[in-house]
């Protein structure tokens, strides 16, 4: 099992940047043979950029397809395997302790369906 940050920060193809506790990274994916079992210490959010991907967690099996954002929450999960194409993704790990942030979104089966308006 392998740690999603260090492996975000360690690769340097990947574009990120930190603001306190928050990364923001954008990296692509090589075509995989195998899934890659990782855990993240934070909640995330992963949009797919390109191509569509399946991820499994604790919580169940969650999909997206380019231009779909999922909501993950800290924890392990297993990286989908893909040989199609490479799959590039936007990751926005963020401090959510008491869950303000999943408040904000409409969050169904994982997928981010929108922002809630805030006053």
């Amino acid at each position: 099992m392998r740690n999603a940050l260090e492996i975000i920060r360690a690769n340097s193809a990947a574009k990120s940047f930190e603001i306190g506790e928050l990364l923001f990274a954008q990296f692509t994916c090589p075509a995989q043979e195998e899934p890659i079992g990782v855990w993240a210490q934070t909640d995330h959010l992963v949009h797919a950029l390109t191509s569509k991907a399946t991820w499994k967690s604790s919580t169940g099996i969650l999909s997206a397809d380019a231009g779909q954002t999922m909501f993950f929450k800290k924890g392990a999960y297993i990286l989908p395997q893909h040989v199609e194409e490479d799959l590039c993704v936007q990751l926005f790990f963020i401090r959510n302790d008491k869950g303000q942030v999943a408040q904000m979104l409409n969050i169904q089966d994982g997928r981010v369906t929108a922002a809630k308006k805030t006053k």
